[in-house]
């Protein structure tokens, strides 16, 4: 019910939200309010801008060997300020029980900082950046491609074209996943933008590398013991 009410405020830039003393800007969700106040459980808290950031830093923690990723909450904060203030005072928070890195997206105005444990996604726009690095790779993964979005791997002919086709044509960068899924029949746009950041993690591994590097450390490992105090 709460979280319904969330959503049927609007315009999201006009809400403001005060939690332990701190005002944030965005229509936050509910998740998201419970990491700003400390109320999660995880064992490492990443802030990032939007949605879409959090499908791709979901992707990349995946793709990072043994980590414990069910230790780990990603937190979209709508917009990159709010999500550097937030992290900011998390980590200033002497009652936090867990470190937070913030990951903003390529062409955000807000400063990387490795001793803050800010980090920059690669790219400008997010969405247009992994499409077009799929896009460039494309001759040597469109049968994969193809199977991910829940196509015969002989449709990667087609698939190509397609992708070329919507590429040439959009104007909006977040209908991107979208487009591409009504125009190969109507396949999900969460699945298409899953897929995509699949093999963009595979075809991206010196990034991912360098992300778990910048987290070494911070990030939870299967590995890692926990005390059952804290359980």
């Amino acid at each position: 019910m709460a979280q319904s009410i969330i959503r049927g405020l609007t315009p999201s830039k006009a809400i403001w939200a005060s939690v332990n003393g701190e005002l944030y800007q965005g229509k936050l969700d509910i998740r998201s309010l419970r990491a700003i106040s400390g109320q999660i459980r995880s064992k490492l808290v990443v802030f990032v801008e939007d949605d879409f950031a959090e499908m791709w830093v979901n992707s990349i923690l995946i793709s990072i060997e043994s980590i414990a990723r069910d230790a780990v909450s990603i937190h979209p904060m709508k917009g990159d300020g709010t999500a550097v203030k937030v992290h900011k005072n998390h980590n200033l928070d002497p009652s936090a029980k867990q470190k937070s890195v913030c990951i903003i997206d390529g062409d955000s105005e807000q400063k990387e900082n490795q001793a803050e444990f800010i980090f920059r996604l690669p790219g400008q726009c997010p969405e247009s950046a992994v499409y077009d690095n799929i896009l460039e790779n494309i001759d040597k993964i469109s049968g994969e491609l193809a199977v991910a979005l829940l196509k015969p791997y002989e449709f990667e002919s087609q698939l190509i074209d397609r992708m070329k086709s919507v590429r040439n044509t959009n104007r909006d960068p977040h209908l991107l996943y979208a487009q591409l899924g009504k125009k190969i029949g109507f396949v999900p746009e969460a699945r298409v933008k899953e897929a995509f950041l699949t093999i963009w993690c595979r075809l991206n591994t010196a990034y991912v590398e360098s992300i778990s590097t910048d987290l070494a450390g911070l990030v939870p490992l299967e590995t890692d013991e926990v005390s059952i105090s804290y359980i």
